[in-house]
């Protein structure tokens, strides 16, 4: 749809690959849905387990919608944004061999306690890379306190990553892990514009945890 697909409209979502999402999955694609100008971005609650007693709430019946887009996912191939925009998107097969020197997970998009889990099956009797750097920032302070409860957080200090405190951090270039001139980073934040992590000499790519 692109950066401006959707400029002041509604999103929802719905479909078979939804209603297999957890809350936090869903708040996080509800969340960088602002990347195609959405005003608001809603799910179905279909599939939805909560640990409390709630309401779901559903489209009205007779909802009009501007354009309704069908994806068949599992035809999908893993993508990847390149620089310097987050709809500069491609196949990320295309990026494969690309050396960086930096990797970074966390922000509002992807510090979520299973992100901390899905790197750390990765790392898991592993370490980064010599001359690549890990930076990992949890979207809050209890799920550190979680990943350190579950043995997560060991296993990534172990493999080699760094712990930085739980807010917007390198994304924004608000403090630790501003790259140096012409260093590479991926990245599982949500915007990879030029200069956005405080270089424009930097290369920002952006993918999933």
């Amino acid at each position: 749809m692109g950066f401006d697909g959707a400029t002041y409209q509604t999103i929802e979502f719905q479909g078979k690959v939804v209603d297999k999402l957890s809350l936090a999955s869903r708040m996080t694609m509800a969340n960088i849905a602002i990347e195609m100008g959405a005003k608001a971005r809603i799910f179905t609650p279909v599939g939805l387990e909560l640990p409390y007693e709630w309401t779901p709430t559903f489209a009205d019946e007779n909802a009009k919608y501007i354009q309704t887009i069908e994806i068949e996912v599992s035809n999908l191939n893993s993508q990847i944004a390149f620089p310097n925009s987050p709809d500069n998107v491609h196949d990320i097969q295309i990026a494969i061999g690309t050396p960086i020197q930096c990797a970074f997970v966390g922000t509002c998009t992807n510090g979520r306690l299973g992100d901390l889990h899905e790197v750390a099956d990765i790392l898991k009797n592993n370490n980064i890379a010599s001359g690549v750097k890990l930076l990992i920032a949890p979207a809050s302070k209890q799920v550190f306190i979680d990943a350190m409860n579950d043995g997560t957080a060991q296993v990534l200090i172990q493999a080699g990553a760094t712990f930085l405190p739980s807010s917007c951090g390198p994304c924004v270039s608000s403090h630790l892990g501003v790259p140096s001139d012409v260093e590479t980073v991926i990245s599982a934040g949500n915007r990879n514009f030029k200069g956005r992590m405080g270089n424009p000499d930097a290369q920002i790519y952006l993918s999933s945890p």
